[in-house]
């Protein structure tokens, strides 16, 4: 683990999302505030920049990065990314390919983000593609969903690296000894899904038959599918998906609480406990998604995104680099292979 007062470098990228940079700013100076290790660089729009770099008290670690491109949501992501090598994201990135930052932060277009990062920091060792991990509340603790919205479609063997990444995630950070993985599918049978997913399910019982054989410890439990009701149950530490299904996954799962709490306060009023509740649903109060599988640290925001959620996206990113999340993950893989 890293000293608690070594200094860190991250980027913050504040344009590009749903949310205006001026109104993003806040999270900016309360991280701040908040870490005092912390510096960061922080890209907000070319003609802005004199507005926001008098905003900064002197003893905060700040500096404003002004650029004079933005990638939109509408944005086509490896287009973008060619004709809009100004931009926020692209710049972003580029420093941290180049060690100047230890991590980037943005709510930018997902796309392109993930295609930028993807070609421009190497990946961890054996990984194909990376792939968005969140976490979610569970009845027994919180689970690891990847990917949540990286990849549309994968192929069997990326699934079997996506749970490889999961419970390496959950190993290090939850220190879970043999972390419990499930494949999202539409039944708990082993033929149910489409073809890659069924061949999924074979080849993660392969890859775990294989350790118990050689007499290794076993890095991963495969429990077989799960389906989305059961995510919930707890029953798992690793739920393993593609990033259309994840998606659909995390924004339903949005969207029924939203709609459960707004209910229950109409019907109850406010209280304490309800808030706290409510609290463990709401995304604002999670570190984003982790772009996991690269050599460094990268964290998307929710596209919706607030300064509250901002907030918990810098310290998740911190977190992760003060625990060498990276560098843990990496050792864990070398020893797999």
């Amino acid at each position: 683990m890293r000293k608690q007062k070594e200094k860190i470098c991250v980027g913050i990228d504040l344009m590009g999302s749903d949310s205006s940079p001026q109104v993003l700013f806040d999270a900016v100076l309360k991280a701040a505030a908040l870490h005092p290790a912390l510096s960061m660089l922080v890209f907000v729009p070319e003609k802005l920049w004199d507005y926001f770099q008098k905003k900064i008290p002197p003893p905060l670690q700040i500096t404003c990065v002004g650029v004079s491109q933005e990638i939109l949501m509408e944005d086509h992501p490896l287009e973008a990314i060619r004709r809009k090598r100004h931009s926020s994201l692209v710049q972003g990135i580029q420093l941290l390919k180049e060690k100047k930052i230890e991590g980037f932060v943005s709510a930018g277009n997902t796309g392109a983000l993930i295609a930028t990062a993807t070609l421009n920091v190497p990946l961890l060792p054996t990984i194909k593609r990376p792939a968005l991990l969140i976490t979610m509340p569970t009845e027994k603790g919180k689970v690891a969903v990847i990917d949540a919205g990286g990849n549309i479609t994968c192929k069997a063997e990326n699934y079997v690296q996506f749970a490889q990444l999961g419970a390496i995630f959950q190993k290090c950070l939850a220190s879970i000894g043999c972390p419990t993985v499930g494949l999202l599918n539409v039944g708990a049978e082993p033929l149910k899904g489409p073809h890659e997913l069924r061949k999924a399910y074979q080849e993660l019982q392969r890859y775990t038959q294989t350790f118990s054989h050689k007499g290794k410890d076993v890095p991963l439990e495969f429990r077989g599918n799960v389906e989305s009701k059961d995510v919930f149950c707890g029953n798992v530490d690793v739920v393993v998906t593609d990033g259309f299904s994840g998606n659909i996954l995390l924004k339903s799962c949005e969207g029924v609480s939203s709609l459960i709490f707004k209910l229950l306060r109409n019907a109850l009023g406010n209280f304490e406990q309800l808030d706290a509740i409510e609290k463990l649903f709401d995304y604002a109060e999670y570190p984003g998604g982790l772009l996991c599988g690269l050599e460094r640290v990268v964290v998307k925001c929710h596209g919706s995104v607030t300064p509250r959620s901002m907030l918990n996206c810098i310290s998740g990113a911190v977190h992760f680099i003060e625990q060498n999340l990276v560098e843990r993950m990496r050792e864990q893989l070398l020893l797999l292979s």
